[in-house]
């Protein structure tokens, strides 16, 4: 069952973070919302073979900001919205499966 392990947000300058796993099924992901300041958030998703949580998670803060700025940016093409991406750490015998 999917189990919420933590939230935390902002520590990281991000409005949401959420790590959540289901040990039954090896699923472990990372949500960052970094901000919706200019409008709703947008979504992406990175299956990744990560070598820890933590490191699923520095990826997916960083997306996220990076994202959110680029948005910004291009206001015309993404109305400047923040972008809410999830990482998912993959254990290597699913990534060989792809």
């Amino acid at each position: 069952m999917l189990e919420i392990i933590s939230e935390d947000g902002a520590a990281s300058g991000h409005e949401t973070v959420v790590l959540a796993e289901d040990e039954e099924i090896g699923y472990r992901a990372v949500v960052a919302i970094h901000s919706t300041a200019l409008g709703p958030a947008l979504g992406g998703t990175r299956l990744w073979d990560y070598a820890s949580i933590e490191e699923a998670r520095t990826d997916a803060l960083r997306l996220a900001r990076g994202m959110t700025y680029k948005n910004a940016r291009g206001e015309a093409l993404a109305r400047g919205r923040g972008l809410r991406r999830a990482g998912l750490a993959a254990r290597g015998d699913l990534r060989r499966a792809r």
